[in-house]
């Protein structure tokens, strides 16, 4: 990935319990269905714009309420339908601030191996420099 603190983002989103990652392969073939999903549901979708001036007039000539929510030709009801939102509508906190912990947490983690390798060897350092000092007091 070109961007680090988006891949940083990525790899430390399984800090968050909701949160989830997929891998570009399952991706992919996820929106090619869901696209297949679309295309064949457009195509069975009935047809009902106004063909006609006169229609379109009489259509919206009276103030309406908006359809409700749960019914299935409401524009919102797409979403519902074929969401894939990878556990961001369950998690508790704004992406932003989550995403911004997850790079921070990640960046900890990959560091970690290279701070225990530099502690481990500034102490291999100090206990050869005490060792060889008191080699040299005997």
């Amino acid at each position: 990935m070109k961007n680090p603190l988006l891949a940083l983002a990525f790899r430390g989103a399984k800090a968050v319990p909701p949160l989830h990652i997929f891998d570009p392969g399952t991706s992919n073939v996820l929106m090619t269905f869901l696209l297949l999903h679309d295309l064949r549901a457009q195509s069975r979708a009935p047809s009902n714009a106004p063909s006609t001036e006169e229609e379109f007039a009489a259509l919206h000539a009276a103030p309406r309420p908006p359809p409700p929510l749960d019914d299935p030709g409401h524009p919102l009801m797409l979403f519902a339908a074929t969401a894939v939102h990878n556990g961001t509508w369950r998690c508790a906190y704004m992406l932003r601030s989550v995403l911004e912990a997850a790079v921070l947490v990640q960046a900890a983690r990959d560091k970690a191996p290279l701070a225990a390798a530099t502690a481990a060897a500034a102490a291999a350092a100090a206990l050869a420099a005490s060792s060889s000092g008191l080699q040299a007091r005997l």
